[in-house]
């Protein structure tokens, strides 16, 4: 497989698109906020949210830096910490993932092959969810992408205040019209903006 890098030569944190972040039903780009519905130019930054079960892409949503950014202030400080702390270091991150960024080839589908958290391999986990950070038609090499699998992502969510969890719940029944009723346990291990 070739790389999808067009601009490797010039910037190895940067790559165009690749299909595996793009709409799922006719491989287009994201073109707008899933929330607010603004459009991603040139100079707006968005992240892109896929959800696997069983290996097939059951939800996917964009979301512009502005969303997060208003969701993230709702976050109490113990949420906030408690994901800073979930995650792998910056240290480690950079020393497993840099030399994965600057070789050019399949970078994208390299660094998501595994769970940011546990290591486990995507072909053996088959729920999980997947992120990644844009801008324009462009990918950005850094934190993102990166897989997340679902026993992660239940773990991650079990360390949230109750707090944040009706702030979430909240923001996606204000975007979304979901009834209270609709957050089975299976939906909340769904946790976007992470």
């Amino acid at each position: 497989m070739t790389s999808t890098n067009s601009n490797s030569e010039d910037d190895p944190f940067l790559d165009n698109i690749p299909k595996q972040f793009r709409q799922r039903f006719d491989d287009s780009f994201f073109d707008e906020c899933t929330f607010c519905h603004q459009k991603f130019g040139s100079d707006k930054g968005y992240v892109i949210n896929k959800i696997y079960d069983d290996g097939e892409c059951v939800y996917e949503i964009a979301y512009c830096s502005d969303c997060y950014q208003h969701l993230q202030k709702t976050f109490s400080s113990k949420s906030k910490e408690a994901m800073n702390n979930f995650f792998p270091s910056e240290e480690v991150l950079r020393k497993k993932r840099l030399p994965i960024m600057l070789t050019g080839e399949n970078k994208c589908e390299e660094l998501t092959s595994y769970c940011i958290k546990c290591e486990s391999k995507k072909a053996e986990v088959l729920d999980y969810h997947e992120y990644a950070n844009c801008e324009s038609h462009q990918l950005m090499y850094g934190f993102y992408p990166y897989m997340i699998c679902a026993s992660c992502v239940l773990e991650l969510y079990n360390l949230l205040s109750k707090e944040t969890i009706q702030a979430y719940n909240d923001f996606m029944e204000t975007h979304f019209g979901l009834p209270p009723d609709f957050y089975s346990k299976k939906e909340k291990k769904s946790i976007l903006f992470i």
